[in-house]
């Protein structure tokens, strides 16, 4: 998979841009403050996924103007495909997508088709920061080469969602426990298919990304990655999804029902659950030094797009905004080296910091503006 061109206006301070990348590496450079990461932003918009800075959608369009438009011609392995996002500032028009010249309802059909993996210097919160963040994460993952697991999700939060207020309700006399037991049943079918989900890709990614860490620390140090559950143990999982595991779940619900009520929320299942990474033993969120909280949230996202490879025969687009520049060269090389013929946009302040930008295709951003180097 690779884009072929992209052009993007009002896009925060990004005006009248418009690129033809190189299908495999590409670097944006430019001083700090110049829009670097909003071109790689306006790209990551594309997949349907809410941005990687959290933002809102009226906060994309450029203060002076009322709309922007950012739109894409990107391949893959079958087809040529264009996508279109127009923002706007008003109310209910925020963002309307085109696939293909025809209006999407929703931004679910752009996820199956367009992925991208993106590289920050925040993505260290994966590994120092909430158990949300890591279950997140590992949520995006399975959906990428799954993405009927989308509907579960929804589904989970919904039912999750309806069962939290009945349990205020009841907390204050208006409801009576009973009536908990139709979204416990429920609750229990869709969690322990998505705890199911979680362990799987936790172990797809444990193998990688094992490997990698260890690559990448110079065959000196051992990673390991575990799935955590307060409903189920790791070998209940060993047979695959069962009955006997949505009993399990159910059972774990209805017995704690009381400290539910009393919290208000639901204290058990997947919205507990974490994923644990060690170095050596060691827990690396808790003991971990900072260089090597950075590595193993690299080889995570290595590891991601090596699954999605697998999984699709397609590489992904891979997005790294202010990573490389922090690495030394043998770093450098390595991750050139796993990413092979994936397209690649690398974001840094100077060029010359990136070991390969002899062989890349060099975008310089200057106050919204954007210009190809060698171009006339």
């Amino acid at each position: 998979m690779f884009i072929e061109s992209f052009s993007v206006d009002g896009f925060r301070n990004l005006n009248n841009v418009d690129i033809v990348p190189d299908k495999h590496l590409n670097i944006i450079t430019g001083n700090n403050a110049q829009g670097k990461t909003n071109l790689i932003e306006a790209m990551y918009i594309l997949t349907g996924c809410k941005s990687f800075r959290n933002s809102k959608d009226s906060e994309y369009v450029n203060l002076k103007k009322q709309s922007a438009t950012v739109k894409m011609k990107f391949n893959d392995s079958q087809r040529s495909q264009t996508i279109k996002c127009n923002l706007s500032r008003n109310r209910g028009k925020e963002k309307l997508f085109q696939l293909n010249g025809v209006d999407l309802k929703g931004s679910s059909a752009l996820f199956e088709q367009f992925k991208c993996i993106v590289f920050m210097p925040d993505d260290i919160e994966l590994i120092k920061g909430s158990p949300e963040k890591r279950r997140s994460f590992i949520d995006l993952c399975y959906c990428q080469i799954q993405t009927s697991a989308l509907d579960k999700l929804r589904r989970l939060e919904l039912i999750t969602s309806h069962r939290n207020a009945l349990l205020k309700s009841i907390a204050m006399g208006k409801d009576i426990v009973s009536s908990l037991t139709p979204w416990n049943v429920q609750l229990a079918e869709v969690g322990t298919y998505i705890s199911y989900m979680r362990y799987k890709y936790t172990c797809m990614l444990s193998k990688k990304a094992t490997q990698l860490y260890y690559e990448i620390s110079g065959n000196s140090e051992s990673l390991s990655i575990e799935y955590q559950s307060n409903v189920f143990d790791h070998q209940d999982f060993k047979d695959g999804f069962s009955k006997d595991l949505v009993k399990k779940y159910l059972d774990t619900l209805n017995r704690r029902t009381n400290e539910d009520i009393r919290a208000g929320y639901t204290l058990s299942g997947t919205s507990r659950d974490d994923i644990i990474f060690k170095i050596d033993g060691l827990n690396v969120k808790t003991f971990g030094s900072q260089g090597q909280k950075k590595s193993t949230a690299i080889v995570m996202k290595l590891a991601q797009a090596d699954i999605y490879f697998k999984k699709t025969n397609e590489n992904p687009i891979v997005l790294l905004d202010d990573v490389m520049g922090e690495l030394d060269t043998k770093r450098q090389k390595y991750i050139c080296s796993i990413l092979g013929d994936t397209q690649v946009f690398i974001t840094v302040c100077n060029e010359d910091l990136f070991i390969n930008h002899a062989d890349a295709r060099v975008f310089i951003v200057d106050d919204g503006k954007v210009s190809q180097k060698g171009s006339s």
